[in-house]
């Protein structure tokens, strides 16, 4: 017995490699191949912009006579620091006496949107400081114009968390007519946040004990304080679940030398979803230190969350559609060119794998869509990292139109399950695709009405992690669902589905005694050697 389990070990590891290269002669993994080299060029390529932009440059004009060049989340009962340098190369700025830098707070920041003018938007500046430049040599042989301020970010007397924003204007833009003279000019600016809690108000505490504490300055914003605690959760959490279905995998593998795909998937979603938090992690480490972070690893971070959303959207997807069940429990429905467009869905939704590796029909076109869509929009929502008025990962147009698209799977998926539901013979199974449409209505307009709530009813300051919570908390709680769909032997899903043990013979307890030998060759395959996938 154990020789014959370790021969089919070996086989399925020599077999595997073989077998995907012959798979990737396939449509479905040939658009997935090039679109993944493609975001690995554009991650590579890109700019290092990081949570709030700290580096860029600016022309001011006429039309924008302001420019706004970086946001801040300061800590309440804090004193954070603003540390500009400007660099207008070797052309100096003509009348920079009228060249400001402003801060404003989110206490100011609606009245400054609402101001008509610049010089009506700078009266509610919480603090002025002028800019002037001077002529040095140190970083470029040739010279050039540079300009340093350090200003102070007094939220010693608030006891929330507060915005600030750094703007840069030049008033006299709007009546002086310089456009053309106006050099480029390049910035970098530093912020730091106070998270020491020094200036903390007590009752009976001597103010003299203010000044002996030392500040703990930290480059993280305040509303991405929790983030690091929220990743190690399901940085553990997602691998731990992850690891639990590998060894569900191999147990299966061992005993019947065949397990389902959506083991497989389940396992992929959970072990992305750890990979993107310890990416996080890694990139928000870097990033307390030198508020820069480590932009690769962002990206990456951004991505394989994109994939487990995808992942996860399509297990559910496939599910609601009747995927697993055997043809004697989920009637087929065989009208061809009579079907409408949900029920020809609904049809290759049932056999996934199979629809997208030919994308011949409108299951497969979909599902490699979803997959596709959510790389590109994950790397998209990169670029709207200087919107100062967005503040989580879904306020901006890619964001949006990632909500959009979950609305519209979730209305799929309930339409799905109700059609499944009403041609599905085995009356048990009733209840079960009822749950499914609650739970993954949940999963998939949860998180586009929490961020629609969050942008008018939530401060501004508690959105990110607002929004961060509930998206992990519903990650998490799906990825455990799912993980205890396909493993859970007591559910009437598991007993008539086909993602359970088999038989020594290869076929299924209770479905395959009531289908016919034509049903039970008709199940398809992924061979690696001794070992196969299930796919139907």
């Amino acid at each position: 017995m154990s020789d014959d389990i370790t021969n089919s070990q070996y086989n399925f590891v020599h077999h595997c490699f073989r077998r995907l290269i012959m798979m990737y002669g396939s449509k479905m993994l040939r658009s997935l191949l090039l679109t993944s080299s493609l975001l690995i060029l554009w991650i590579l390529t890109s700019s290092v912009v990081e949570a709030r932009k700290t580096s860029g440059n600016f022309v001011l004009n006429g039309v924008n006579s302001e420019v706004t060049i970086a946001s801040f989340a300061l800590s309440g009962y804090a004193r954070g620091q603003m540390e500009l340098s400007l660099s207008s190369g070797s052309v100096f700025y003509e009348n920079e006496r009228s060249l400001k830098l402003h801060l404003f707070t989110d206490t100011e920041w609606p009245k400054f949107k609402k101001a008509t003018t610049c010089d009506k938007k700078v009266q509610y500046a919480r603090n002025s400081h002028p800019i002037n430049f001077v002529w040095l040599k140190d970083k470029n042989p040739k010279g050039e114009w540079q300009a340093d301020v350090k200003i102070g970010m007094d939220n010693t007397q608030e006891s929330r968390t507060h915005y600030w924003y750094v703007v840069i204007t030049d008033c006299s833009l709007e009546y002086q007519y310089r456009d053309g003279t106006i050099p480029k000019i390049d910035f970098v600016v530093n912020l730091l946040n106070d998270v020491s809690g020094a200036y903390k108000k007590k009752p009976g505490r001597d103010p003299s004990v203010l000044l002996a504490k030392r500040e703990e300055l930290t480059h993280l914003s305040a509303d991405q304080a929790g983030s690091v605690a929220i990743h190690y959760v399901t940085l553990f959490l997602s691998g731990l679940l992850g690891i639990f279905m590998t060894f569900v995998i191999i147990g299966r593998l061992r005993q019947t030398k065949s397990a389902h795909l959506a083991l497989l998937l389940v396992m992929a979603a959970a072990f992305l979803d750890s990979s993107s938090s310890f990416c996080e992690i890694v990139h928000l480490k870097w990033y307390q230190s030198n508020g820069y972070g480590w932009y690769f690893m962002d990206a990456l971070s951004s991505h394989f969350e994109a994939m487990c959303d995808s992942l996860i959207s399509l297990v559910f997807l496939a599910i609601a559609a009747g995927w697993t069940m055997p043809s004697d429990v989920v009637q087929i429905s065989s009208m061809g060119a009579t079907q409408t467009w949900m029920q020809s869905l609904v049809a290759g939704l049932r056999n996934p794998a199979q629809a997208m590796s030919t994308l011949d029909n409108k299951a497969g076109i979909l599902g490699v869509t979803i997959i596709v869509t959510h790389l590109i929009l994950a790397q998209w929502g990169r670029i709207y990292n200087d919107d100062f008025d967005s503040y989580h990962d879904f306020e901006h147009l890619p964001g949006r139109i990632l909500m959009f698209i979950r609305i519209f799977l979730g209305l799929i998926m309930v339409a799905a399950a109700i059609q499944t539901k009403s041609s599905c013979t085995a009356s048990s199974l009733n209840n079960f695709y009822t749950a499914l449409s609650i739970v993954g209505t949940v999963w998939f307009q949860g998180l586009p009405l929490i961020t629609w709530i969050c942008s008018w009813a939530v401060p501004a300051y508690l959105r990110h992690p607002s929004i961060e919570n509930y998206g992990a908390i519903c990650q998490s709680a799906s990825i455990i669902l799912l993980a205890w769909l396909v493993t859970s032997h007591s559910t009437s899903f598991h007993k008539a589905s086909r993602v359970k043990e088999q038989n020594k013979d290869g076929g299924d307890a209770f479905t395959d005694s009531l289908s016919s030998t034509s049903q039970r060759n008709a199940t398809t395959f992924l061979s690696f050697g001794k070992s196969k996938i299930r796919l139907d």
